[in-house]
């Protein structure tokens, strides 16, 4: 359920690569542009392109409270929130996903792709496309885009979700021309993960879209501050469907959640993402602010090292499954603003199974499932607990609920990107974090695929069983399926092996909150990471 408190507003693949992935959430928060003087630039400043306001005068800066320091900003690398924030505004592939309505849209082409013979598709930009260094977008520059992310070097996570194109090339300055390895029904959607950068600039340094993006969306990039802020203004020669309602954005680190909550009570910001759920009541009994809690694809995961004993054994990982009481945990924790999940997929999104094994609190059981594990003395482990806010709240609740069911948690509380060191590294057992895949697109395939399947799978999981290769084949089969029903069932079959196995096991599906004050027109949220400020047109 979609909880909106307050007043109405009146308007309206490589190692980096996957340490980058790991921390995959962020909090965001919004100052008034009259503030923006009075914050202190801490760090290193990196400049950007000057990009003019056009349509209106700034409205306020938005500055991005993240939980953690910012990570990758090139939009074929990183896949953390930091990435998709920016990428959003800056950034644009031939079609976009609407973070708002959770619809595919036109970016740079003028319309959607058109076949021209059988499995050859042709895509034309729209007219005046510029990059916000001036130069004009070419039909080679989407071509070079392509292939950087299919190149191995650039370690782009989203070569596994365009591997059914074949090549692409430059018909002319304005079309490009994609042949498809066979028919391929998400073509369309799938173009998103072509975010263009300029051939000239990429090609010259290939880390420039980390540190300088330029893009051709609604906003430009301005300055980098190490640790301190991000900046963005909207950009004079953006010619596309979607509008900037705000003259400057500038996202901001601000890892301390209390601080970010006192900075919104006391109008200093404008919004915060990710509100501590416990607080959304009473923020949305204070004048001038406005509440909403998402229901969305952010979740709590329980990741298992399957290479590792005890965890190398489906019995144990089961044993801490039926010892959690996950009720207890959206009670306590969530304050209510959640739900014990299921599956990865939650129940009202596209795809979603119920599978045959669904994990209820039962320390009995789980004792018994210990004892058949040889541990029937009980058992001693190390589980990691990221400690972001909430998820790092559960942390004392969990432990406590396994000691009935005999298994002793030795708790390793910790920042994501120390953490998921020792994950790469392969120095793990059991590890609690958090995870949104939504940001990636809208269908099931790109959920399970990245979980279960290939680099995520292989190198965070260490999963490598018959069951692991049965996913990854009913993935590729269920790819091109012409007939819902088979298709369907390939991905029911999916989530009731990655259940029966307890592979990486969701926990909870948490509600997005957000909370932002009146005086932020127009602001719309959404129920992913990050903030999104564009509109319609």
């Amino acid at each position: 359920m979609v909880r909106v408190s307050g007043s109405e507003d009146p308007n309206s693949i490589g190692r980096r690569s996957f340490l980058q992935r790991g921390a995959a959430v962020g909090t965001l928060a919004v100052l008034p542009t009259s503030l923006l003087a009075a914050c202190g630039s801490g760090g290193e400043t990196v400049g950007g392109t000057t990009a003019g306001g056009s349509g209106g005068a700034a409205v306020a800066d938005a500055i991005g409270g993240f939980s953690h320091n910012f990570r990758e900003m090139d939009p074929h690398v990183g896949v953390d929130v930091t990435t998709y924030t920016v990428g959003w505004h800056v950034h644009e592939g031939l079609m976009d996903l609407n973070p708002v309505t959770r619809e595919v849209e036109l970016g740079l082409a003028a319309a959607d792709p058109e076949e021209v013979r059988e499995n050859v598709w042709q895509v034309r930009l729209r007219d005046g496309a510029t990059f916000h260094d001036g130069t004009p977008v070419r039909a080679s520059d989407v071509v070079f885009s392509f292939e950087r992310i299919r190149n191995p070097e650039t370690a782009s996570f989203f070569i596994s979700y365009l591997d059914f194109i074949r090549s692409a090339r430059a018909v002319d300055d304005t079309t490009v021309e994609f042949t498809l390895r066979q028919p391929f029904a998400l073509f369309r959607n799938r173009l998103i993960f072509i975010r263009v950068v300029p051939e000239a600039i990429v090609a010259r340094d290939a880390r420039a879209m980390s540190t300088r993006p330029v893009g051709t969306g609604p906003y430009a990039f301005v300055e980098l501050a190490a640790n301190d802020h991000i900046t963005l203004r909207r950009a004079a020669r953006y010619s596309g469907p979607k509008r900037a309602p705000y003259g400057t954005i500038t996202l901001r680190a601000m890892e301390d959640i209390s601080a970010r909550l006192a900075a919104l009570r006391a109008s200093e910001i404008g919004v915060m993402e990710d509100p501590a759920d416990r607080d959304l009541d009473s923020l949305a009994r204070q004048s001038g602010i406005r509440t909403t809690s998402e229901p969305g694809f952010n979740q709590t995961i329980l990741m298992f090292n399957h290479a590792r004993r005890p965890f190398d054994d489906k019995r144990v990982r089961q044993a801490i499954m039926y010892g959690l009481d996950r009720e207890a945990l959206v009670r306590s924790v969530y304050a209510g603003n959640g739900s014990v999940a299921e599956s990865l997929i939650p129940s009202t999104y596209p795809g979603f199974a119920r599978p045959s094994t669904v994990y209820t609190y039962d320390p009995e059981r789980a004792r018994a499932l210990l004892a058949e594990a040889g541990h029937d003395g009980g058992l001693d482990f190390e589980l990691m607990v990221n400690s972001l806010s909430y998820i790092g709240e559960q942390g004392p609740f969990i432990k406590e609920q396994l000691a009935a069911a005999g298994l002793n948690a030795n708790l390793r509380m910790g920042d994501s990107s120390a953490l998921f060191e020792r994950v790469s590294a392969g120095e793990y057992g059991a590890f609690i974090t958090v995870s949104d895949t939504s940001v990636f697109g809208q269908d099931p395939d790109l959920w399970l695929r990245y979980i279960y399947s290939g680099a995520f799978a292989r190198q965070f999981l260490y999963w490598d069983t018959p069951q692991t290769r049965e996913v990854l084949r009913l993935l590729d089969g269920a790819l091109y399926e012409t007939d819902e029903a088979k298709q369907q069932a390939a991905w029911a079959r999916i989530q009731g092996i990655v259940a029966e196995e307890a592979v990486c096991p969701s926990l909870i599906h948490r509600s997005q909150p957000t909370a932002w004050r009146d005086s932020l027109a127009g602001f719309q949220p959404i129920n992913t990471t990050g903030l999104y400020f564009l509109q319609a047109a």
